[in-house]
């Protein structure tokens, strides 16, 4: 734990809660981008159908009125419907490059061309047919004929961006799953990283703490040989050198009181071994014979000489 040594515990929390929270803070991002990118996906893909749609739509309607434009010119011949149909084809002609534009896919876009060169064709031999009354009119009718291919054509363009709707559709379904793999495997792994630092920095946090309360305990069992050492933040580390400091402080004092209980053992038990030694020199009469009542004064001194010497003895052993 050497190797990290914040400047206070406080710090050691704050940069736990950045470990934490920074992984999480990522997986909350990463999830934002990957929806953000989907959500975007999802817009252009009908944005994009819907263009489609609607261009395709008009170059129907253009289509259909062109045709309608043809068969009244064939049947009243009046200059103005053949310029009607003119004008519709200056109109297609920007709606097939509106299609193209919006209908970027090789299906569309041959059936397009194929289109616009059909409806070209059309519009220029109605233009120009020659001949006589009879080869004029039969030169329309063929014409006329046309225009069925064109349908034929129109149900194939309308079919083929059914398709790639449905084609964007999948694509769109698609990368969704994509997401959801991309984004569970991020959130799995960075909530795995999360748990990881909470264990490192759960140790971090209380081994200090647990041996800042092993040193507290072991004084308040008496054990004043083994050293308190603490790991981690400088703070703690400087409370762990002031429980040390007490700890020796603490023994110092324990050396002194033995010392002093010494001293009071001996400074007691002294004299009081010379009055029992006394009692016990009248007791034996050595010194001469004794009354009665000088034997009872005696043996009063000699039981509270040893009751003395007992209450002694309790003091000490407390």
């Amino acid at each position: 734990m050497r190797w990290y040594r914040p400047r206070s515990f406080f710090a050691l929390l704050l940069t736990g809660f950045v470990f934490v929270v920074f992984p999480l803070l990522t997986a909350l991002f990463s999830s934002v981008q990957i929806l953000d990118g989907l959500v975007q996906q999802s817009s252009q893909a009908v944005y994009s159908s819907v263009e489609r749609v609607a261009a395709i739509r008009k170059v129907a309607d253009l289509l259909l009125d062109q045709e309608r434009k043809a068969r009244l010119y064939v049947v009243l011949g009046e200059p103005s419907l053949l310029a009607g149909v003119n004008q519709v084809h200056l109109e297609l002609e920007d709606a097939f490059v509106n299609l193209l534009s919006v209908g970027e896919h090789p299906d569309m876009s041959g059936i397009v061309m194929e289109l616009k060169a059909l409806e070209a064709h059309i519009t220029v031999a109605l233009n120009h047919l020659s001949g006589g009354p009879k080869q004029r009119k039969d030169g329309l009718v063929q014409v006329l004929e046309k225009y069925k291919e064109v349908a034929s054509l129109m149900r194939g363009l309308e079919f083929a961006g059914n398709r790639v709707m449905s084609d964007e559709v999948a694509s769109l379904q698609e990368n969704v799953s994509a997401g959801k793999r991309e984004l569970a495997w991020w959130t799995s792994g960075l909530i795995g990283f999360s748990v990881i630092f909470v264990v490192v920095f759960v140790f971090l946090i209380s081994k200090p703490i647990q041996q800042i309360d092993r040193g507290i305990e072991n004084l308040g069992d008496g054990d004043f040989a083994t050293p308190i050492e603490v790991f981690g933040p400088r703070d703690l580390e400087g409370l762990g050198e002031r429980l040390d400091w007490l700890r020796l402080r603490l023994a110092e004092l324990d050396r002194e009181k033995i010392k002093m209980i010494a001293h009071i053992s001996h400074e007691l038990k002294t004299p009081l071994s010379s009055i029992k030694e006394g009692v016990g020199l009248l007791r034996d009469e050595l010194v001469g014979s004794m009354s009665s009542e000088q034997k009872d004064i005696v043996a009063i001194l000699d039981k509270n000489s040893d009751k003395l010497h007992m209450l002694i003895q309790n003091i000490l052993d407390f």
